[in-house]
């Protein structure tokens, strides 16, 4: 049976991180000019937006109404709590209309907080729902002039 010294094993270490971040390096260094080629081509795709167009592509880009999503963030400000609701199914991008209608409020109506339930909420929004039927006491309910859309604060 033999001993392994600290200096042995501190050495076996050393030796297999380099290996790992040799590995890394080249693995990254291929992928270089496939990255590169393709952030380019997304700048001309996406240099001549202005600002706002830049902010509503992932929107989109998913078939949301994104119309809705500025009556919303006209509508929550920095430290607000919302919950979106969003009738369910499908689109073809390859998400359902909740989750899509979700990530994308997420982003777009920062500095405003999503949260997972009505409870939790100070605002609620809601994309085809009924936001009487959240099971939370709302103020006055506010219904975009463009569609199926509605904005309630939650009273306390």
């Amino acid at each position: 049976m033999s001993v392994v010294t600290a200096d042995a094993r501190r050495a076996s270490a050393t030796a297999a991180a380099v290996a790992a971040l040799v590995i890394a390096l080249v693995s990254g260094l291929r992928d270089v000019s496939g990255t590169w080629d393709w952030l380019s081509g997304q700048r001309k795709q996406f240099e001549h937006f202005s600002a706002q167009e830049r902010a509503q592509e992932p929107g989109t880009a998913q078939f949301l109404p994104v119309d809705a999503f500025d009556f919303f963030r006209s509508r929550v400000g920095e430290g607000d709590r919302y919950y979106i609701a969003v009738t369910t199914g499908g689109f073809a991008a390859g998400v359902d209309r909740a989750t899509a209608g979700r990530i994308f409020s997420r982003f777009y109506l920062l500095p405003a907080i999503q949260v997972d339930t009505p409870a939790k909420a100070d605002v609620v929004l809601a994309v085809g729902v009924n936001p009487h039927l959240l099971g939370v006491p709302l103020g006055p309910v506010e219904k975009f002039s463009g569609g199926n859309y509605f904005v309630a604060r939650v009273r306390r």
